[in-house]
């Protein structure tokens, strides 16, 4: 199992069950020096980036393999994963921005 940090769409329960196959309940966390950001290319979709004494408010699930083939579906390759440390110092992936014109 793996902890994943949701800030956006999928903090809707329907949403995530929809995506997931199954309900999951999260635990609410925070993501520290990061704000939240309109995304480049899919505009009304979130994505976080860096940003120093700022915070995101979110969720964090216990997930599998299958959830998170699942929500890379979901997410798209325009978004990538990341592993980051919570304000609760719990590890976790999230999903922030793939910027593909700097090769990343």
């Amino acid at each position: 199992m793996k902890n994943i940090f949701v800030y956006g769409s999928l903090l809707d329960k329907a949403l995530r069950t929809n995506v997931l196959g199954h309900d999951t309940e999260g635990v609410k966390d925070i993501l520290e020096d990061y704000t939240l950001d309109t995304h480049s290319v899919l505009g009304r979709y979130p994505t976080v980036i860096k940003s120093e004494g700022d915070f995101v408010r979110g969720e964090i699930f216990k997930v599998n393999g299958d959830d998170i083939e699942n929500m890379d579906r979901y997410e798209s390759h325009y978004y990538k994963k990341i592993e980051v440390t919570l304000k609760s110092g719990v590890m976790s992936l999230v999903y922030i921005e793939r910027h593909f014109n700097v090769g990343t």
